[in-house]
């Protein structure tokens, strides 16, 4: 008989104890996802937090969400995911450097053939004004394709240095002061083509 009632207590002990662990089941698993969430860069932790606890929710079980949890929800995986959005910021400076070096080349052959097209001829100054001009934006381009390259050789000098979600987003940070340095730039060179006088002059900026 008292064996009889261990067993029975026992079995009650044992049940109580995995409706407890059932019930820290859901809690565990989204711990899992919060703390891998906050292993991804900022621009993008909250969009992955959102779909992840939808994932969650998804799924019936706790137990299954706890197992969902302990193998998606990893800090590799997302240090994984870091480097995804770091690779796909390289390939957006490559299309862009690309993109401008074809232009700079097409750029310099049509510059060439409009010097030799003024050297054999005696042009009015109005032309040879515009000239001036071309020559101003010309070089105020390759000014543009030169910095694009520095700063995207910059930028893959430091993505091997990515290994933390602190370093991804310094990195990030400074991918967003590269675009702006040379959207920067562009304003300058625009403002010293427009005003030869003044970017010539005390402003201190290039001559073009």
């Amino acid at each position: 008989m008292g064996t009889v009632i261990v067993g029975v207590v026992i079995g009650l002990i044992t049940g109580f104890a995995v409706m407890e662990a059932y019930a820290w089941f859901d809690a565990v698993a989204l711990w899992l996802m919060h703390r891998a969430a906050n292993h991804i860069i900022k621009d993008e932790r909250e969009r992955y937090r959102e779909e992840w606890a939808a994932d969650l929710s998804a799924i019936p079980s706790s137990l299954y969400k706890l197992a969902y949890a302990v193998i998606n929800f990893r800090k590799s995986v997302a240090h994984e995911i870091n480097a995804v959005f770091v690779a796909g910021a390289l390939d957006l400076f490559d299309e862009l450097l690309t993109d401008f070096d074809n232009n700079f080349n097409r750029l310099n052959s049509k510059m060439e053939k409009i010097r030799a097209l003024f050297k054999r001829g005696n042009w009015p100054d109005e032309l040879r004004n515009d000239l001036a001009a071309l020559e101003r934006g010309h070089y105020a381009f390759g000014l543009y394709v030169g910095k694009t390259l520095e700063l995207k050789c910059r930028l893959e000098a430091r993505a091997s240095h990515v290994d933390s979600v602190a370093s991804a987003d310094a990195w990030f940070e400074e991918a967003e002061c590269s675009l702006d340095e040379i959207i920067a730039l562009l304003e300058s060179v625009k403002f010293a083509r427009e005003n030869p006088e003044a970017a010539n002059g005390e402003t201190g900026q290039a001559k073009f």
